[in-house]
């Protein structure tokens, strides 16, 4: 394969700019980059699309992984690298305390956004008008209204275990990408939720996946717990899930050099899901794997087997 096609390095940028009420907020930036130093280091030359990610909320009460719910900002490089890996600058704000407010966490997420066209160093390597948004929990409500505030022209939108975002989304009227688990009890994916959707929209519901199987430690690129396998797969699927949806609305050909020409490989058979994405219409997908630790599950979740993951992925 040439080495065209294949994922570069990412840089990692944290960053202060002033947002509601003048007050000062923290966020992270995530690009592809010249070498894997990670912090503060150059971009790669070129010009790429931009997505902007909302984190959820959570208690300090909750017995979840990492513990600190105070940096959940930071901690999603285990599913955000990957997007900048394969050319696509990712905006992280810091919406804690204000998930609550989710038209004041969607103005927190623009002023993010437009520090990012105006006040970045590589503000000219970002491309075209048009950028993406993607959210977690009440991460993708806020999401969903910076969509139906329009202050940003907004090519697609992707929830994972989006909760209280359905009405919003029926409005919003853009390409919509679900994500979610079978064992989520707080949000996710629903056929109905789904089916009130307008096309072109696209579905993936993951084996064994609960609310917050998606995180990792700060600087992590695996998950809090990677010996379950559910939540190793979870980070993995949703990345490169998310990596193929926003390639299909955001970029242009030339970009498409740091896209493996199938994202998930022939190795350990794990599929190839450009397929999903590839017509204009609507696409939903069971996910769910062969897994020796419990035989049982591979013949109860599910309507349709996508292939099968025995491994962990190369990047």
């Amino acid at each position: 394969m040439s080495l065209l096609y294949e994922p570069v390095f990412y840089g990692i940028e944290d960053f202060s700019y002033t947002s509601v009420g003048g007050q000062s907020h923290q966020a992270r930036l995530y690009y592809p980059a010249l070498d894997g130093t990670v912090h503060n280091i150059p971009i790669l030359p070129g010009n790429f699309p931009l997505v902007s990610f909302a984190h959820g909320f959570r208690t300090a009460q909750d017995d979840l992984c990492p513990r600190d719910t105070s940096q959940d900002y930071q901690a999603w490089d285990a599913v955000l690298h990957l997007l900048a890996r394969c050319g696509i600058v990712v905006v992280s704000p810091d919406l804690t305390g204000y998930l609550d407010k989710p038209d004041v966490a969607a103005e927190i997420v623009e002023n993010a956004i437009l520090w990012v066209y105006t006040s970045w160093q590589y503000q000219n390597a970002i491309q075209g008008s048009k950028l993406g948004l993607s959210g977690h929990s009440w991460g993708a409500r806020a999401c969903a209204r910076v969509a139906l505030r329009k202050q940003f022209p907004i090519a697609c939108i992707a929830c994972i275990a989006g909760q209280g975002v359905s009405s919003d989304l029926q409005r919003v009227q853009l390409p919509t990408f679900l994500i979610g688990g079978t064992d989520d009890l707080i949000g996710g994916p629903s056929r109905q939720q789904y089916q009130t959707l307008t096309t072109p929209k696209h579905e993936a519901a993951i084996q064994g996946t609960d609310h917050w199987s998606y995180f990792g430690h700060q600087g992590a690129i695996q998950p809090c717990n990677p010996q379950t396998r559910p939540h190793t797969f979870a980070a993995q699927i949703t990345r490169e899930m998310l990596v193929t949806f926003f390639y299909k609305y955001l970029t242009s050909p030339a970009n498409k050099l740091l896209l493996p020409p199938s994202l998930l490989p022939a190795q350990g058979q794990r599929p190839d899901i450009t397929a999903c994405f590839a017509p204009n219409s609507g696409c939903a997908l069971q996910i769910r794997w062969r897994d020796p630790m419990n035989f049982n599950l591979v013949n109860f979740l599910g309507k349709r087997v996508l292939g099968e993951w025995t491994e962990a992925p190369p990047w």
